[in-house]
């Protein structure tokens, strides 16, 4: 067999493992609806407590734009943690419970970059520099649809965020542990999928409204 010939192979065997492993995701995601565990309708419950804080359309952006921010920071520890998990199998749990312990010292972490981020949403995109500022071009879209007042931007992009957050959170934390044998099969390409998968589910249910 050629070198060419075993590269194939071997490309189209990851392909239809990624399939395999984003499909049993997909499942796992969807095994909950119907239920309060359903990631979307924890996101449907999340904004609906959100909007009673709220006493201004203005004021609701402010919220869901915050919110926003500080769940897609902790989204994408999330999958730093995954690709940690990968490298170290053999010590997944013991990682998966370390994190747990570390969540208070996180959460401060995410809120002072989330202060941040909404300081130079204020300021027009503009920062003297803070400890954020690798982050800020992130935020682009953010600062376009803050001008516009755009809220209906803002609540999409809010239940997309969250039913992300709470998908992969409840993978990381019910679907690893009890089927370990999914750390060594998880990618950037898996996640990226799962994560556009569900921003679609979000767009499909808001059409249906």
């Amino acid at each position: 067999m050629t070198i060419e010939k075993e590269k194939d192979r071997q490309s189209k065997r990851q392909s239809y493992q990624d399939e395999e492993t984003l499909n049993s995701f997909v499942h796992f995601f969807h095994s909950f609806e119907g239920t309060t565990n359903y990631a979307y309708n924890q996101a449907l419950v999340a904004l609906a407590k959100v909007e009673k804080t709220a006493d201004t359309p203005k004021k609701l952006m402010e919220y869901l734009m915050e919110d926003i921010i500080f769940t897609a920071l902790y989204t994408t520890i999330y999958e730093e943690l995954f690709l940690t998990l990968k490298k170290h199998p053999d010590l997944a749990l013991r990682l998966l419970d370390k994190f747990v312990d570390g969540q208070s010292e996180r959460d401060q972490l995410i809120n002072v970059h989330t202060q941040n981020h909404m300081n130079f949403i204020y300021n027009n995109a503009e920062c003297s520099g803070c400890s954020s500022c690798e982050g800020h071009s992130d935020l682009t879209p953010l600062v376009i649809h803050w001008h516009k007042s755009n809220l209906e931007y803002f609540v999409k992009l809010y239940l997309e965020v969250q039913t992300i957050h709470s998908g992969l959170e409840r993978i990381l934390y019910d679907l690893i542990p009890n089927h370990p044998d999914y750390i060594e099969r998880i990618n950037d390409t898996i996640i990226t999928q799962f994560r556009q998968y569900i921003a679609q589910i979000v767009t499909n249910k808001l059409h249906e409204i």
